[in-house]
């Protein structure tokens, strides 16, 4: 288990509006494989979304062929 850091970038839209947002992200990998990410939006507009907040929590899988093939 080590402590990882990520940036993520990424254009919410209703059709209406939308709204660019960075946020950085820190938290723990196992191997490179799963990540756990807690990220905090930076965006001070975010509030003109509803149902969006701040903060956000990432679960993410890497897989690669090996995985998929059962080797």
């Amino acid at each position: 288990v080590i402590t990882m850091w990520a940036l993520e970038a990424a254009c919410f839209s209703d059709f209406d509006q939308s709204l660019f947002v960075v946020t950085p992200k820190t938290g723990f990998s196992i191997g490179g494989v799963i990540n756990l990410l807690y990220g905090y939006n930076t965006s001070k507009k975010i509030e003109d979304f509803p149902g969006l907040g701040h903060h956000q929590i990432s679960l993410v899988v890497n897989m690669n062929r090996k995985v998929l093939s059962g080797e």
